[in-house]
Formats: C-alpha cells, structure tokens, sequence
C-alpha cells in the first residue's frame, strides 16, 4: 500500500497465517474497505498468488494514476482503480487516464 506521500509500503508478508483466524478475516475485510481486495477473496476468503498478482495492479495504478484505491470513493483523491482501469481500457481511452 501506498502512503500519504505515495511512498510504497509493505503492510503484509505472509502473517495472516500466524494469525487468529478472526484477526485475520478482520485484517482482510479492511482491505475490502481500502480497494486493494481482490474478488477471489470474497469467495476463497485465502489470499494466494492471484489476490497478490491484483494487489500489485492496484498498486501500480494508484502510482501511475496518483489517486489512492477506495471501492466508494468519497473523495476525489479516492477512486475504484480497478473499474476506472477497466473501463479506460474498454473505451480506448488510457492515455487520458494515465495523463
């Protein structure tokens, strides 16, 4: 995840499985909250090399967007980058997107 100052930081490495399974599910449940969860989460609640592949496209969409990932986004600093990205890209129009 992302600072305020957009300086990359590792928050997760592995210690949901050290974790009660309840501090756990709460840990990945705010991840929801902050747009970084990925769909398979939902539904595996397990993290695995597919959530860690969609975690780091958000990443990398919030640095070369230079907005910060929230599925409600209420604020304009706060935007569903994955369905921004989405469309972007169904409509041709990532160069807008990206500038």
């Amino acid at each position: 995840m992302m600072d305020e100052f957009f300086v990359a930081r590792l928050t997760e490495f592995g210690l949901s499985k050290l974790m009660v399974p309840v501090v756990a599910d709460e840990i990945v449940s705010l991840a929801k909250v902050d747009g970084y969860k990925a769909a398979e989460l939902q539904k595996m609640k397990k993290c695995n090399s597919r959530t860690d592949v969609y975690v780091f496209g958000v990443l990398l969409l919030e640095i070369l967007i230079g907005k910060k990932p929230a599925k409600n986004g209420r604020s304009d600093d706060f935007v569903d980058l994955p369905s921004m990205a989405k469309v972007a890209v169904l409509e041709e129009t990532t160069m807008e997107v990206l500038t």
